[in-house]
């Protein structure tokens, strides 16, 4: 049985190549790319690497050298994280030093900024964006305003697109969450006074107006180019799924240390695990206000996506089934 299973992995592993040389092919007449992907590139890009199944956090903490965080240097003044915490106000985040750059990519409002909470919780230094949000620096992100690549910020987020000479060895953390739940959330932010109540509520009118519905379409197809993109051309990267960090951040987050290259620090862990929440972690809003035009789109998009993802041993949530009974 495991010499088959060797024989056919000698066989699938070069078929990726030719594969994924097929997929970018394709993306040369598909509206949802830029113009930007030429046969040159993938020519060039087709041999991305494939991941190994996840290992388990012993295993991974054993398999190679990893840093302690409480050997991370520091620069600059450090904020406790939890100072009316007396078990756990010892607990500080600051800037650090000579850090490689990492980008937190996702479509937006698939919990990038909690995700960001939560690694800074768990390392003790600030990451920061390419944005620049005077928003998130009012609302607690200090490392909102240090510009992307200083090495003084753990991770970067960013909802951009991989552009054409962008190092794709750059380790890429991709958060992925059902795309009908971030089209709403979404829409929620979007008509928020001045783009920062991550509570309101709208009226249900809104989702019966036009605005929605192109909005909707828009979001459908953004979402699949956002994440088939990072699928497509990151060659380090750790996929992680945001109901499955919702379920349980504390093993999700011993995966995203892992990737860092980080030892965890376990009294520090414990204190994150009693401060989950974070600064601006947002409702949960259950509403389906999807026509089934829209769903069969959806159904399209998350496809794509579902399989592309198969081939960096990764598989999505039956997102298909959660928008069928508006779940």
């Amino acid at each position: 049985m495991e010499l088959k299973k060797k024989s056919a992995k000698r066989l699938v592993l070069p078929l990726i190549g030719v594969i994924t040389f097929l997929l970018c092919k394709s993306k040369m007449d598909s509206v949802l790319y830029h113009d930007k992907y030429v046969i040159k590139d993938c020519v060039n890009e087709s041999s991305f690497q494939v991941e190994t199944k996840n290992k388990s956090h012993e295993d991974l903490k054993t398999s190679r050298n990893l840093t302690n965080i409480r050997d991370l240097p520091s620069t600059g003044q450090m904020t406790s994280l939890w100072p009316d915490d007396p078990e756990c106000k010892r607990f500080m985040v600051g800037f650090s030093s000579g850090l490689p750059l990492v980008w937190l990519a996702s479509f937006p409002r698939s919990g990038n900024s909690w995700t960001r909470y939560l690694i800074e919780a768990a390392t003790g230094v600030y990451t920061n964006s390419a944005y620049n949000d005077p928003v998130m620096v009012k609302v607690g992100y200090v490392g909102e305003a240090e510009k992307a690549g200083t090495g003084r910020c753990m991770v970067t987020k960013t909802h951009r697109l991989w552009e054409q000479g962008e190092d794709h060895h750059v380790r890429t953390i991709l958060l992925i969450r059902n795309p009908a739940k971030c089209t709403i959330s979404h829409w929620h932010y979007h008509k928020a006074p001045g783009g920062n109540d991550f509570f309101i509520t709208l009226d249900n009118s809104t989702y019966n107006s036009q605005a929605f519905r192109i909005w909707v379409k828009s979001n459908i197809e953004n979402w699949r180019k956002v994440t088939e993109d990072r699928l497509l051309w990151s060659r380090k990267l750790l996929v992680v799924i945001y109901e499955e960090l919702r379920q349980d951040p504390i093993t999700q987050m011993h995966r995203i240390l892992d990737f860092l290259g980080l030892q965890d620090d376990p009294s520090r862990m414990a204190c994150l695990a009693k401060h989950l929440d974070g600064r601006v972690k947002g409702g949960q809003r259950e509403i389906d206000p999807y026509t089934l035009e829209e769903k069969s789109a959806f159904k399209t998009a998350i496809e794509a996506v579902t399989w592309l993802a198969h081939f960096r041993n990764v598989t999505l949530p039956d997102y298909v089934e959660q928008i069928s009974t508006g779940r």
